[in-house]
C-alpha cells in the first residue's frame, strides 16, 4: 500500500512540473516583446557634409618666446630683462566669470622668465599718499613639507620692476614707504627687515631697542602707513611718540602725545594728554620746531597744497595757510569739509544742524553757486555734493544728479556719476528694473548706450580720457547671472569699438598697457589696442 502511495505521489509531482515548464515557454507577458529577433528601426541617413558655410578656425597669433626651454621656476636677478610685466593663467568662477590665477614674469620683448608660479603678483603702492613703487610683491603658498610662520597661508617677497634683485620668501607681510620696505617674519612682534629699493637689507628693527616700548595697541604690520618724507611716527606705552629715519632705524623722542604728518608740509602735533578742551594742537617743521603755536582746540585735515583745516578753542572753523593766517574762517555752527581732487583743494562749508545747505569754494575761495534747477526739477534738497575737478562740481540724491560750475549745468534725472572729466560723463541709469551703466560727453553725444550686466572705466592716459574699457559684471539684480560670461570691449572716445571678445580688460596707467586675460591665453596690449605679448595657457611650452 505504501509503494502504491509513494507511485502516485511521484507522478503528481512530475505533471505538475511538466506542466509549468510547458506553461513557463508558452506564456508571453502582454509588457514584453513578442518572441524571436526584432528587426531594426528604420534609418534616415541623412548626415550634412557641406561645411562651407562655417567659419574656418583661426588660432590666436601667440607672441612670445622662453628664456629657455627647460622649467623656470624662480626668478633669477639679473640686470638684462628690463621692465618685467606680469602675466596669468585663467580660472573660471561658478558663475562663468574669469579671474587671475597663477601669475609669472615675462619681458617687454615677450620673453617669459618665470613659469606660473606665484600665487600673486601685484605692484607696490606707498600709501601715503597712493603712488606706485619700483617694486614687485609677490605671493606663494609654503613649499609641500615647510611649515608656514605663524598660521599664515602665504610667504611674501618684494622684488625689483626690473627684476634686478628679489628678496627671500621669508615673510608675511610687506608694507611700503616712499624710500624703504618692511618685510615682517611674524604677525606678533617687530622683527621686521627694512629694505631700500636696491633690494639692500638696512636693518631688523629688533636690533634697535626701543622697539619693546611701542604701546601695546600698534600693530607692526601697520608701520608702513605712519611713514611721511622718511620718518615714521610711532606710539609708546607712555602714549608719547617716537620719531624714527626711515632708512637707519635711529629715533628721537617727543613730548607729543599725537601726531599727524602729512606728506611735503607741516606736521600737527598735539602737546596736551588732556581731552576735550585741554588737548593743544600746533603745527611743526622737519627739526620739530613749531612754526605754528600749539593754539588750536583740533586739526580737522593737515596741509595739503599749502593749507590746512583746524578748529579754535571757540568752536570757529578756519582754513589756515603756512604762516597760521585764516583763509576762510566759518561760524561754530557749521563745519569745512576738504574735497582734495590731485592737486586741487576745494572746501564744502555744511551747517552742523541742516546739511542740504551746503557753501560751495573753489581751490581761491570763490564761492560756486548751486543751480536752482536741483530742487526745482527734482524736488529734492538732500544732495551730496562732491567736487569733479576741472572747476565741476557735481550734486547727487535719489532723484539724480547734477554737474555745474558758475558758467553752466548738466542735470541726469534717475542717473549716478561714476566718472566725469572735461568731456566724459561715466554714469549708473537707475530708472529701470536693473542698473545701466552708459557713457556720454558733455556736449550731449552719446558715446555708449545704456546696457545693464556691465561695468565701464575710463581709460585716462596723461590726464586725457582716451578710451573706455567695458567687461561684463556679476549683476545682484539678474535673475540668471551664470549666463554672463566674461567678455569685454574697447570702445574710442567716438563710440567705435577698437577691439571685443572674451576674456577681461584692464587698462594698466602706471604701464600705459592693457593686458587682456582670457580662456585660453593672456596678452598684454599697446595703448592702442595692438596685441605685443600673447601667450597660451594651455600649451607644452608652459609646462
Amino acid at each position: 500500500m505504501k509503494k502504491i502511495l509513494y507511485i502516485l505521489i511521484s507522478l503528481g509531482l512530475l505533471t505538475a512540473a511538466v506542466i509549468l515548464i510547458i506553461s513557463t515557454h508558452t506564456s508571453q507577458s502582454q509588457y514584453l516583446p513578442p518572441f524571436g529577433p526584432v528587426p531594426p528601426p528604420e534609418m534616415i541617413w541623412d548626415v550634412r557634409t557641406d561645411y562651407s558655410g562655417l567659419t574656418a578656425y583661426e588660432p590666436v597669433h601667440f607672441k612670445f618666446t622662453r628664456m629657455r626651454e627647460s622649467h623656470l621656476p624662480e626668478l633669477i636677478p639679473s640686470n638684462y630683462y628690463g621692465t618685467l610685466l606680469p602675466y596669468s593663467s585663467v580660472a573660471m568662477t561658478d558663475d562663468g566669470r574669469l579671474r587671475a590665477s597663477m601669475s609669472g614674469f615675462v619681458t617687454k620683448d615677450g620673453v617669459i622668465v618665470t613659469d606660473l608660479i606665484y600665487d600673486n603678483v601685484s605692484r607696490a603702492y606707498n600709501p601715503n599718499p597712493h603712488t606706485p613703487l619700483p617694486a614687485y610683491q609677490l605671493s606663494v603658498h609654503p613649499p609641500s613639507g615647510r611649515e608656514a610662520i605663524w598660521d599664515s597661508n602665504i610667504m611674501q617677497a618684494v622684488c625689483a620692476l626690473d627684476g634686478s634683485w628679489i628678496t627671500p620668501f621669508d615673510y608675511v607681510y610687506a608694507g611700503f614707504s616712499d624710500e624703504v620696505f618692511f618685510m615682517m617674519k611674524d604677525y606678533e612682534t617687530f622683527d621686521i627687515d627694512v629694505y631700500d629699493y636696491n633690494g639692500r637689507l638696512l636693518y631688523n628693527m629688533l636690533d634697535h631697542g626701543w622697539t619693546e616700548n611701542i604701546h601695546m595697541y600698534v600693530w607692526p604690520g601697520s608701520i608702513a602707513n605712519y611713514i611721511y618724507d622718511g620718518y615714521g611716527f610711532i606710539q609708546m606705552e607712555d602714549n608719547t611718540h617716537v620719531v624714527f629715519e626711515a632708512k637707519s632705524g635711529n629715533i628721537r623722542h617727543t613730548e607729543f602725545y599725537e601726531i599727524y604728518p602729512s606728506a611735503g608740509g607741516l606736521t600737527a602735533v598735539r602737546v596736551s594728554a588732556g581731552f576735550g578742551g585741554s588737548q593743544r594742537w600746533g603745527f611743526v617743521n622737519t627739526d620739530f620746531e613749531f612754526v605754528i603755536s600749539p593754539v588750536y582746540a583740533n586739526v580737522i585735515s593737515p596741509f595739503h597744497n599749502g593749507s590746512a583745516v583746524v578748529e579754535t578753542f571757540t568752536g570757529v572753523q578756519q582754513v589756515i595757510n603756512t604762516k597760521g593766517e585764516a583763509l576762510l574762517s566759518v561760524p561754530g555752527d557749521y563745519h569745512i569739509w576738504r574735497d582734495i581732487h590731485g592737486d586741487e583743494v576745494t572746501h564744502i562749508v555744511y551747517s552742523r544742524y541742516d546739511q542740504s545747505a551746503p557753501v560751495l569754494y573753489t581751490a581761491d575761495f570763490t564761492e560756486v553757486k548751486i543751480p536752482h534747477s536741483i530742487q526745482s526739477v527734482s524736488g529734492e534738497t538732500d544732495f551730496y555734493y562732491r567736487y569733479l575737478g576741472g572747476g565741476w562740481f557735481s550734486g547727487e540724491g535719489e532723484g539724480g544728479s547734477l554737474v555745474f560750475n558758475n558758467e553752466d549745468e548738466i542735470y541726469f534725472p534717475g542717473k549716478r556719476l561714476i566718472h566725469i572729466d572735461s568731456e566724459y560723463i561715466i554714469y549708473i541709469d537707475y530708472n529701470g528694473e536693473e542698473p545701466l551703466y552708459g557713457v556720454i560727453a558733455l556736449d550731449g553725444r552719446v558715446i555708449i548706450e545704456p546696457e545693464p550686466g556691465i561695468s565701464v572705466s575710463a581709460v585716462i592716459r596723461r590726464g586725457k580720457t582716451t578710451a573706455f574699457v567695458v567687461n561684463t559684471a556679476y549683476n545682484y539684480y539678474s535673475l540668471d547671472p551664470l549666463l554672463r560670461h566674461s567678455e569685454y570691449r574697447l570702445v574710442d572716445t567716438d563710440g567705435s569699438v577698437i577691439r571685443a571678445g572674451a576674456g577681461v580688460l584692464t587698462y594698466d596707467v602706471d604701464l600705459e598697457l592693457y593686458h587682456l586675460l582670457s580662456l585660453d591665453y593672456f596678452a598684454w596690449l599697446d595703448a592702442d589696442g595692438n596685441t605685443i605679448i600673447s601667450i597660451p595657457l594651455m600649451s607644452y611650452a608652459l609646462d
